[in-house]
């Protein structure tokens, strides 16, 4: 499907922006403080009761799916494979062999760059995973216009924007990528017309242009792909469509033909780790978790959590949610294990049964279930 016909599509219909709420970390755990989807939105068209829910004030700017940590927000295109379509595209232009390889990307508020230079809405819009893709097919330059934020009615997205530059900075150190020089310019356009053009707007004008070349599939996938289904949860799990992306990109370089070569440093991305010896294996870890990330098996008296990092967003509800403060997070991360397709044991708790009521307890609990040893203290039934 080429891009003229993809946005041409996705603008025919009324409510570009769909919310999965019940994967919202304040509807899994209702004492979860996470606002980061109101926090960010530039039009006030969310309210949380508990979850989120959008109204008609929605400019479809798009900074809510940015920000927020569980991945529920979903646009009909999935606008990281779309911009770097574009971006490969853009990449495949006036190129010579050898030659150092930049691009010029600007927001609806700044000047043009150059005849080449790629728009989009909001550079808030830019996730690590665009840049990452970037980096990987041989980008060694990346020069982002802005214009002035601060009087900016999207300049929310700034501070996603700082934070995505400093993630791939990290990644493509940690991965042994060539270096990829990222600019942020102030070009303020001299004409405000436009200026305040939503982000659907700025992608009709793009669908009445010359249609991009959109043959080369960085996942290998139709193009057809590029547009996005409902979020379906199969078996307990939904996958992450970020991580998907960024797996894909993991294993193969920006135009999909030549293997990068992974190495075990760390990534951004924290490592879940559990304190084996307080944990109680009261499973509201696996029961909260928004992706199915986390499961637990029984098996030779242990209770066994796995956690699937291919899933996992890094959302940190396990950690809230937990009681006994067992959870924590190491601040790196091995590239190796998001690109694995195994689940890794992340906790053995060894169980054992209650010797008066039989149920199942872990065994630094000692013989007698919780229950027991409160009925052995304050009997229910006592002899008048």
């Amino acid at each position: 499907m080429k891009l003229g016909m993809i946005l041409n599509a996705v603008l025919d219909e009324t409510h570009p922006v769909s919310v999965t709420s019940e994967l919202c970390k304040r509807v899994r755990f209702r004492r979860s403080t996470c606002r980061n989807c109101v926090d960010v939105c530039p039009d006030n068209a969310i309210t949380l009761s508990p979850g989120p829910a959008i109204n008609d004030n929605c400019s479809d700017c798009g900074l809510c799916q940015n920000a927020c940590p569980a991945e529920l927000f979903r646009n009909d295109v999935d606008w990281d494979r779309l911009l770097l379509k574009q971006m490969e595209s853009l990449l495949g232009k006036d190129q010579t062999s050898g030659a150092k390889k930049g691009l010029f990307i600007h927001c609806s508020q700044a000047r043009k760059q150059n005849q080449n230079s790629l728009a989009i809405h909001c550079l808030g819009n830019m996730s690590e995973t665009v840049l990452l893709g970037a980096a990987l097919s041989g980008l060694a330059e990346m020069n982002l216009a802005k214009g002035h934020c601060a009087q900016c009615h999207l300049k929310n997205g700034e501070s996603l924007l700082t934070k995505a530059m400093t993630t791939t900075q990290e990644m493509v150190e940690n991965i042994g990528l060539n270096k990829l020089t990222l600019r942020l310019i102030e070009e303020q356009k001299d004409s405000i017309r436009d200026a305040r053009l939503t982000r659907r707007e700025l992608f009709s004008k793009i669908a009445h242009r010359e249609t991009v070349d959109t043959t080369s599939d960085l996942s290998e996938q139709d193009d057809g792909e590029t547009v996005i289904t409902p979020l379906e949860l199969k078996d307990g799990t939904r996958p992450s469509p970020r991580r998907e992306v960024l797996c894909n990109l993991l294993k193969h370089d920006g135009r999909g033909n030549t293997s990068v070569s992974i190495i075990p440093q760390a990534l951004p991305w924290k490592k879940m780790i559990v304190d084996e010896a307080n944990c109680v294996a009261c499973a509201i870890c696996v029961n909260v978790c928004p992706t199915g990330a986390l499961s637990k098996i029984f098996e030779n008296n242990q209770i066994i959590r796995h956690l699937d990092s291919r899933l996992c967003t890094n959302c940190s509800l396990c950690q809230e949610a937990c009681p006994e403060r067992v959870i924590d997070f190491e601040e790196t991360y091995v590239a190796t294990d998001l690109i694995n397709e195994q689940t890794c044991v992340v906790a053995r708790i060894d169980m054992t049964s209650c010797a008066i009521c039989g149920e199942t307890i872990p065994a630094r609990s000692g013989e007698v279930c919780a229950t027991c040893e409160k009925r052995q203290i304050a009997p229910m039934f006592m002899n008048v």
